[in-house]
């Protein structure tokens, strides 16, 4: 996750990709749901750094809105501190 920070950082041409991929992960991990909430707080991160250069900003916001109640505290905390930062 954090190589994907510096891919959005640099290669702006993969953003929307990145972004695109990152909001599937109910759909594409197979992870045990806590393993997968925790995943959720790292990707929260990547978006975070993508919000401002994509065109995804709706679906990024729903999805950090629907982690703002996560079973991991960590995603909780990460959805929070986003929804702040963000205004949301």
């Amino acid at each position: 996750m954090k190589n994907l920070i510096k891919i959005i950082k640099y290669k702006n041409e993969y953003v929307e990709r990145v972004v695109e991929l990152l909001l599937e992960v109910d759909n594409r991990c197979h992870y045990l749901e806590k393993q997968k909430e925790l995943l959720k707080s790292d990707i929260i991160e990547v978006l975070d750094e993508a919000y401002e250069k994509t065109k995804y900003k709706s679906m990024i916001k729903e999805f950090v809105i629907s982690q703002s109640n996560s079973i991991s505290p960590k995603t909780k905390k990460k959805a929070k501190e986003f929804l702040r930062k963000h205004g949301v």
